[in-house]
């Protein structure tokens, strides 16, 4: 199982949920997703690369 955290942005507040996924590439399409949103995307157990962006 593979875990992430995005920090995004629904009905005007900020929220960070947690998904699931059974399998690496579903995770990976799914960061990429949220990523192309704007949102940001934590991967526990990954070094951090941050970038600020305004949402």
């Amino acid at each position: 199982m593979y875990k992430i955290a995005v920090v995004e942005k629904v009905l005007g507040k900020l929220v960070m949920n947690t998904y699931t996924f059974p399998k690496y590439e579903q995770m990976i399409l799914f960061k990429q997703m949220c990523e192309e949103d704007g949102d940001l995307v934590i991967i526990p157990g990954e070094k951090a690369n941050i970038q600020l962006v305004a949402i």
